[in-house]
């Protein structure tokens, strides 16, 4: 049994001649989420009373999803709902196209 690839600059070259042989891409691929709520830094009000911010509190945000290959070339997915099984197979499917 090969003991299997290990990252770093050492085995990279290895990697990517292999993946070449084999006519395959190496691809990076990540995930992640981003909350639509609005960001409060610095408020102001009258001294000695506390400024009170009404700001309708809703579960919306944006899920992504994206990978780039070792020659750069960079694919993105986003939805309005968090990613499940069939969104990454998906996602993933879009890759092979």
């Amino acid at each position: 049994m090969k003991p299997p690839l290990q990252l770093g600059k050492q085995n990279s070259g290895q990697r990517e001649k292999k993946a070449a042989q084999e006519k395959r891409t190496i691809v990076f691929v990540d995930q992640s989420a981003f909350s639509l709520l609005p960001m409060l830094v610095r408020t102001y009000a009258l001294v000695g009373q506390t400024p009170i911010l009404k700001v309708e509190l809703t579960r919306d945000h944006l899920s992504v999803m994206g990978a780039i290959t070792t020659k750069g070339k960079i694919i993105m997915h986003y939805q309005d709902y968090a990613y499940k099984g069939p969104d990454v197979v998906r996602f993933l499917q879009l890759l092979t196209a």
